[in-house]
């Protein structure tokens, strides 16, 4: 599992975020900085290397 936080969201967001990467098994936490709580449509490049980076490391 992946989860992706901007770099500016607020702390509730990237704290369970965190989390969820902590006890999912092989789950990941990805930052993206200058984004907020939209990092998809804020860094819509960066988002998509960041998934594309995580699926290609599970082979997908």
């Amino acid at each position: 599992m992946l989860a992706v936080v901007g770099a500016a969201d607020g702390d509730d967001h990237r704290n369970m975020a965190e989390r969820l990467a902590a006890i999912v098994p092989q789950g990941e936490l990805a930052v993206i900085d200058d984004a907020a709580h939209y990092p998809n449509m804020e860094r819509p490049q960066e988002f998509n290397r960041v998934v594309a980076d995580f699926l290609a490391a599970y082979g997908l």
